[in-house]
C-alpha cells in the first residue's frame, strides 16, 4: 500500500482509495502512478516513462499525457493549481 496524501494506492489490487471510496484503475494508470510514487523525489522524463512503463512499444507522448490526465482526474487535482506536480522539463504542469 502506498500513501499519497489522503489517497492509498494498492498496486496489487490496482485500486486507489480515499474516504472509504475505491476506484479500480486501468493497468497503465496504476503502473504510471506507482512509478511516480517510487521516484517522487526527481524529474521523470517522457523518455523514461516510455522506456520503463511501455518498454519499447510505440506509444505517443499524447497517450502518456492522457494517462497523467486520468491520474489527475482520479485524484481531483487541477493542473492549473496542482496539489501533485507532474512537470514537463520546461516547467509547464501536466
Amino acid at each position: 500500500m502506498i500513501q499519497i496524501g489522503r489517497y492509498q494506492l494498492d498496486v496489487e489490487e490496482m485500486v486507489l482509495s480515499c474516504d472509504n471510496q475505491r476506484v479500480v484503475l486501468e493497468p497503465k494508470v496504476c503502473e504510471v502512478l506507482a512509478y511516480f510514487c517510487q521516484h517522487h523525489n526527481r524529474y521523470i522524463s517522457m523518455a523514461e516513462l516510455h522506456e520503463n512503463i511501455w518498454q519499447g512499444r510505440c506509444v505517443s507522448d499524447a497517450a502518456v499525457r492522457r494517462i497523467i490526465s486520468k491520474i489527475r482526474i482520479l485524484m481531483n487535482d487541477d493542473h492549473k493549481n496542482p496539489t501533485f506536480t507532474f512537470r514537463r522539463r520546461a516547467g509547464r504542469n501536466h
